[in-house]
């Protein structure tokens, strides 16, 4: 499985939804850099998921990080 990773750094404790984090026009152009990226290596069939990673750096001193696996479903083979 190939796995997309999206990364956002959040400095404020405002506690947003995984969802609300990558906007849908975000989202869309990761797909199409997928696309693109799978088309490249020949891969167009292969297995692959989108994940979110979000580092809450509201405490500088001791960052925290939350991974999402399957945060967005897209068919991009």
């Amino acid at each position: 499985t190939i796995v997309f990773v999206e990364v956002k750094t959040r400095v404020y404790s405002d506690r947003e939804f995984p969802e609300k984090i990558v906007s849908s026009t975000q989202w869309a152009r990761i797909e199409t850099a997928a696309r693109v990226f799978l088309s490249r290596h020949q891969r167009q069939h292969s297995p692959c998921r989108f994940d979110l990673v979000i580092v809450d750096a509201t405490d500088k001193r001791k960052p925290r990080f939350e991974h999402f696996e399957n945060a967005r479903w897209a068919r991009v083979g």
